[in-house]
């Protein structure tokens, strides 16, 4: 517990806040971690990470720093401790000189890895002997491909479109893959076969099996990316070297993989660069946990994967122009199914979509971020992100504009901090990008003539090219937020059904086919996430809108927000998305002229944590394991304190037993929650000097109290006898009146003196 007093910060916190990051990232803290402000090697948790990852931590100040695991493509992560309130103005420039100093040391220690990995691998293949027969070549049914060998392990070099080697990759007979520590790879490629002319086929996949098989196929070149997250930035380097080269991307189809990486990677490159998209066809027969070309050769045969190739590259014929009638033009359901056409993928389609929500939810806040993210403008690496190329123009209409702007303000301002970016050129896209507008109420017939004016202002027609090699133009139609249906359009009577299908309506059909959100309520007091929640009003804002979606609390974790899918007309990948609220401080001038701090408040969103998959399971069954604990602890300290006794936390240990540092944590969370309080016995009286502090629970209504006032019940606050020695009386007074002295109060914990 510590003893420090308001305003201060917790660095003990701060250092578990930091572990708790590092783990989050699969990052094995190191049992002393180094709070010098320099770059650190340490591990992954993975089996082959060593010195795989890095840290940089400041304690000095205002605890912050990052890290990076090496192994999931994720980048550096930027870090700052929570300190329970929100961030100065000073404290906030202090972070952001240090995230530029520690990116230049990081790009200094890269260049220096990058260099020495160079020299290594050149070294090393200059030594290496060409491959002849290798158990990985065996197994897989491939040729080497003028791969070597050094030690055992097949070496595949890794080189710029200028041909100069920057690092290895290497292959075990037992198929494990490792890179040159510190090499290059963005970017990097291996080709197979000699590069194609001007005009010729070139194909881009991620491993050198999958390539081999594809080359061995077709006789096409293959640049070898060697993972699906160097497949876009190979296949730029690629197209802006050769231009007026057909590009292939052969992508694996991760099928049993959340999100099915290789899929998304490959489409995301293909589109990027104009290339055609290549997937493997299994058929009706695909061997359980088959997903590249190669285990299409193996399965199939190169036939099959000629095949593959030969029709994307040359797209289906064209319908007979003489078709006798064009009812009998057939469609063909198995190879031209059409998705819908997403803002958010997955997640919103186009059309009238219903967002319902309660009072204080955090609708605006929700809200004004997700629109964000169909304009383009997100947190690195959002899972929910559109394709670059694929942002829309959003014109939110809003009962409170200078809400909106504050939203807007702290959360582009996060992105460019977390990017290390000024915040300048984020803002000057969300200017050209978002228009807000302030809201006038009036009917949905009135607010129709302002469409063909969106329409035609913020239309975007984007140039692309299909898996079929096909070009196409994509009109893209901006976003229109109505923020919320009861400021904004005029009903007489909003549980009118007839009214209310009127109004969406108006807004399906004469609305310019524009994308429109609609910001409502939901129908019951209650904005918990349970069974059975509508929408408010008429029943019809749900049975006509085109797909509805409800913002909700989760019912056993009040302060936790959820965004639940409801009616859609497409199957979505996810159902639940989780909302976390992140706030910041900015200075503002009011209209005395004065300086104000304002605090900036926003959400984020992702994909909830709930799966229907085995490791789902799991994750549940450690969540329920987590709250049986905790719920274990205070039963325990709560039958103590009921028998007149007081626990610490190694008597704690002793009466839950199980893994100590499991109960230890917990009890640290229940702290943090509130949940159980640590009392100290003043200094001097504790009657064992390894029993100076206890634990005693807190109600609902005593968390409360706590929080407000600082004040805890006497009783709670009571030193048993058992714990502290007899009280010392003074000499005369209180020995001829048989009178105690005054109990000295017991040391109090800081967040109570704060």
């Amino acid at each position: 517990m510590t003893t420090a007093t308001q305003g201060a910060i917790d660095i003990a916190k701060a250092l578990d806040q930091f572990r708790a990051a590092l783990l989050a990232a699969d990052i094995e803290p190191p049992e002393h971690i180094e709070a010098d402000g320099k770059l650190h090697r340490c591990n992954t948790t993975a089996k082959n990470g060593r010195d795989d990852a890095a840290y940089v931590l400041h304690l000095d100040g205002l605890p912050a720093g990052g890290y990076q695991n090496h192994q999931d493509g994720a980048g550096w992560q930027n870090w700052r401790a929570d300190i329970g309130r929100p961030y100065t103005a000073a404290e906030t420039n202090a972070y952001k000189s240090r995230i530029e100093e520690g990116r230049k040391q990081r790009e200094a220690e890269a260049a220096q890895r990058r260099a020495k990995a160079k020299n290594e691998s050149a070294t090393q293949w200059a030594e290496a002997v060409a491959a002849q027969s290798h158990p990985y070549l065996q197994r897989k049914g491939i040729a080497a491909h003028g791969l070597r060998v050094s030690n055992g392990s097949l070496l595949v070099p890794m080189r710029d479109t200028e041909g100069e080697l920057h690092s290895l990759q290497t292959i075990a007979a037992d198929g494990t893959k490792r890179f040159q520590t510190g090499g290059r790879k963005q970017g990097c490629f291996f080709t197979i076969g000699e590069m194609p002319a001007p005009d010729g086929i070139l194909c881009i996949v991620e491993g050198f099996a999958t390539g081999a098989s594809v080359h061995e196929a077709t006789g096409y070149a293959v640049a070898v990316a060697f993972d699906a997250g160097n497949l876009l930035p190979v296949a730029q380097a690629l197209h802006e070297k050769h231009p007026t080269m057909r590009l292939a991307i052969c992508a694996d189809d991760d099928y049993q993989t959340a999100g099915n990486t290789g899929l998304t990677k490959g489409r995301e490159a293909a589109k990027t660069v104009g290339a055609v998209l290549v997937v493997p066809d299994f058929g009706n027969t695909r061997p359980d946990g088959a997903t590249d070309f190669n285990d299409l050769h193996k399965a199939q045969g190169l036939d099959m994967v000629a095949k593959c190739l030969q029709r994307a590259l040359c797209g289906e014929p064209e319908p007979s122009k003489d078709a006798p009638h064009p009812l009998t033009a057939f469609k063909d359901l198995g190879e031209k199914l059409m998705p819908p056409a997403w803002l958010i993928r997955g997640v919103v389609a186009e059309g009238v979509a219903l967002f319902a929500g309660g009072h204080g939810v955090g609708k605006t806040t929700t809200i004004a971020p997700l629109a964000m993210g169909t304009a383009g403008i997100h947190y690195d690496g959002w899972e929910l992100a559109p394709p670059p190329e694929q942002w829309r123009h959003v014109v939110y209409i809003t009962e409170d504009a200078a809400q909106v702007e504050r939203i807007i303000q702290g959360y582009v301002d996060d992105i460019a901090l977390n990017r290390g970016e000024s915040p300048e050129a984020l803002q000057a896209l969300v200017r050209e990008r978002f228009h807000l507008v302030e809201g006038v109420r009036m009917e949905a017939a009135q607010i129709v003539p302002a469409a063909p004016y969106y329409r035609k202002r913020f239309t975007r027609i984007v140039e692309t090219v299909g898996v079929d090699g096909r070009a196409r133009s994509v009109e893209l139609l901006p976003l229109v937020v109505i923020d919320t249906i009861a400021a904004t359009i005029q009903l007489d009577n909003e549980n009118d059904n007839s009214e209310v299908s009127k109004a969406i309506a108006v807004l399906k059909q004469e609305f310019e086919g524009l994308p429109t959100w609609l910001i409502g309520h939901t129908a019951k007091a209650n904005i918990g996430r349970t069974d059975g929640i509508t929408a408010r009003g008429a029943s019809a804002w749900e049975a006509d809108v085109n797909q509805v979606l409800y913002l909700l609390k989760e019912e056993k974790a009040p302060y936790q927000r959820v965004l639940q899918l409801g009616k859609r007309r497409f199957e979505a990948p996810h159902d639940v998305f989780d909302i976390a609220s992140k706030c910041n401080t900015a200075m503002a001038v009011n209209r005395f002229g004065e300086s104000e701090l304002l605090t900036l408040r926003w959400a984020t969103i992702a994909v909830g944590k709930i799966r229907h998959t085995p490791q789902a399971a799991k994750e549940e069954q450690k969540a329920a394991d987590k709250a049986a604990l905790g719920q274990s602890i205070i039963d325990a300290v709560q039958a103590a304190f009921d028998r007149g006794e007081r626990l610490n936390s190694t008597a704690i240990c002793n009466a839950i037993g199980g893994k100590k540092q499991a109960v230890v944590d917990e009890i640290k969370a229940l702290q943090d929650e509130g949940r159980l309080l640590e009392v100290g016995i003043p200094r001097g009286r504790a009657l064992q000097p390894s029993r100076n502090r206890f634990f005693v629970p807190l109600s609902d209504e005593e968390r409360e109290a706590f929080k407000e006032t600082g004040e805890i019940p006497e009783a709670k606050n009571a030193i048993p006898p058992s714990w502290c020695k007899p009280e010392k009386t003074a000499p005369n007074d209180a020995a001829e009146s048989g009178d105690a002295a005054p109990e000295e109060q017991p040391e109090m914990p800081a967040e109570a003196a704060a």
